[in-house]
């Protein structure tokens, strides 16, 4: 019985060989009348081989590096507010001091109250007081109390600045008061009445006047990342016919070649399947 398997397994090697001759005659037919084939590679030889590390090579990128995609800082001009303080000075009489205690006349909370009424459509509306004083030196208990005279002024202004933020129930960011000593005098200090008119806290009424401006600022710029593949494209083959000729053409290695190492070819069924499969690839093809 297995004589007999190796005769029947002959039989059909033999048979598949006969087949890849015939397939290789009926597309190798015409060598002189047929179109010639630039470039062809010798039978048996692999057509694609592996290029050497030593090679040169040229680096297929992107224009833009990918470091340099996606969002960005950039300065740009841009709109932002603008605000200006407007100080409204001598809306009401400076507030004198006589023999250290301020002189605030009865109506004065009253007309504060109505100005404040009468500027309610304008934007962070506050009360400023600003406190002066005549040119004498303090006596000995008053230095260690307030130091200087512009100690003296700023202690004035905001035992005022009090008084008023209580009676007029305004929130603390609504006031605000310094001291300037005996700076900017209005009268004389020369008399004594001129004194009495250095020795004063005045008001001033603020508020805030909200434009716009262009400022250079840094925003975010969204970028969205763009990839492209790039794939190089290369020429194989060439194919050139002779005028007046049928066009024909040799093709070669579509299936790798059967190697053997003793007298008998073993043909397996993988090699005949390829042979199959390159039959029905040019199933289109003519003759």
């Amino acid at each position: 019985m297995s004589g007999l398997g190796s005769v029947k397994r002959g039989i059909v090697n033999v048979g598949a060989f006969a087949l890849m001759v015939s397939f290789v005659s009926a597309i190798g037919a015409a060598e002189t009348d047929a179109a010639s084939v630039v470039d062809s590679a010798v039978v048996g030889a692999a057509t694609e081989k592996h290029i050497s590390t030593e090679a040169p090579r040229t680096q297929w990128v992107q224009k833009n590096e990918p470091d340099e995609q996606g969002d960005k800082l950039e300065v740009k001009r841009v709109a932002a507010p603008d605000v200006k303080t407007v100080k409204l000075q001598n809306v009401v009489p400076p507030i004198r001091f006589g023999s250290g205690e301020a002189e605030i006349p009865p109506d004065y909370t009253a007309r504060l109250r109505e100005i404040l009424n009468r500027m309610k459509d304008r934007t962070n509306v506050r009360l400023h007081f600003v406190g002066y004083t005549d040119n004498v030196p303090l006596a000995p208990a008053l230095q260690a109390e307030y130091g200087d005279n512009m100690g003296l002024s700023r202690e004035r202004a905001g035992t005022v600045a009090e008084y008023f933020k209580r009676a007029l129930k305004l929130p603390p960011e609504s006031i605000s008061y310094e001291g300037r000593g005996d700076a900017q005098p209005v009268a004389g200090n020369a008399s004594e009445s001129g004194r009495a008119r250095n020795r004063r806290v005045e008001v001033e009424v603020w508020y805030d006047k909200v434009g716009e401006k262009l400022v250079d600022k840094e925003v975010i710029v969204s970028e969205p990342i763009h990839r492209v593949k790039v794939c190089r494209v290369e020429t194989v083959c060439k194919l050139r016919y002779k005028e007046g000729h049928a066009k024909r053409a040799r093709v070669q290695n579509i299936v790798a070649p059967l190697h053997y190492e003793s007298e008998t070819i073993d043909v397996d069924d993988t090699f005949i399947e390829r042979i199959e499969q390159a039959f029905t690839n040019l199933a289109d093809k003519d003759n």
